[in-house]
């Protein structure tokens, strides 16, 4: 009997319990997860924290600063007059609340669904084999990672005066947050930008949850790290260069 079959055979935990053993003991709550994968409850908490904190910023910040402040950042508002400039803010705020409590509504399964495809296929490459519904457990799972993200933004938000708040920096744990976006070039802050702790943190929970969860011992942690880093590579380098020829 593999340990993978002798965990089916024990109590499974509950969904708090996971919730709790993914920070305190995640290789044995991954590969609980792994054995009986579910997850809504986390897929639930991580959109009520994107919901609750794109109300606060709406009501802290406002949308039309929200709006102003990221197109100011743009390449394409250098050549805006004051009027233009007002005109698209105005017209921006319209719609921004309503894309971004869509986006806090479907995001987070959406873009779970996404990553659990893509990490099926690059965790193929070294052999290792799971389901859409494992690697869709694990990905939401390790995602928690993003409510104590959340909370720390939440923290500044509310500490901070509204104008002081930067949107696309709003924690120092975005290595982004340390360059002056002035002089620095749009490639290199879209590459800094995606430099966080906390996805680096989460990258880490999935290594170690499709290593955990997987059949083969032989699958470690190390080869399900690389099959990660793998496609959050090539994303950033897209990022980089759509930012370096559209800013």
């Amino acid at each position: 009997m593999t340990p993978h079959q002798a965990l089916e055979s024990t109590r499974p935990k509950t969904a708090v319990a996971r919730v709790v053993g993914v920070f305190a003991s995640p290789r044995e709550t991954f590969a609980d997860i792994g054995a009986r994968p579910s997850w809504i409850v986390p897929i639930l908490l991580i959109m009520i924290m994107s919901l609750g904190s794109v109300f606060l910023m709406g009501q802290r910040i406002g949308w039309d600063r929200i709006v102003r402040q990221s197109l100011e950042k743009s390449s394409s508002a250098q050549n805006m007059s004051a009027e233009q400039m007002q005109q698209m803010v105005a017209n921006g705020s319209k719609f921004a609340g309503g894309f971004a409590y869509v986006g806090g509504t479907a995001g987070p399964p959406v873009v779970c669904a996404i990553i659990a495809g893509v990490l099926m296929l690059t965790m193929g490459l070294f052999g290792g084999k799971f389901s859409f519904k494992q690697a869709f457990a694990i990905v939401a799972h390790a995602s928690l990672v993003g409510i104590i993200g959340g909370l720390i933004m939440i923290t500044v938000m509310m500490a901070k005066p509204p104008e002081d708040f930067d949107i696309q920096h709003p924690t120092v744990f975005n290595a982004g947050a340390f360059l002056n976006p002035e002089t620095t070039g749009k490639a290199l802050m879209s590459i800094a930008s995606s430099i966080d702790l906390f996805t680096i943190w989460t990258m880490v929970l999935l290594a170690i949850g499709f290593s955990a969860a997987a059949s083969k011992r032989t699958f470690t942690t190390g080869k399900a790290f690389t099959a990660v880093v793998l496609p959050f590579v090539l994303w950033v380098c897209i990022k980089a260069g759509w930012a370096a020829m559209f800013g």
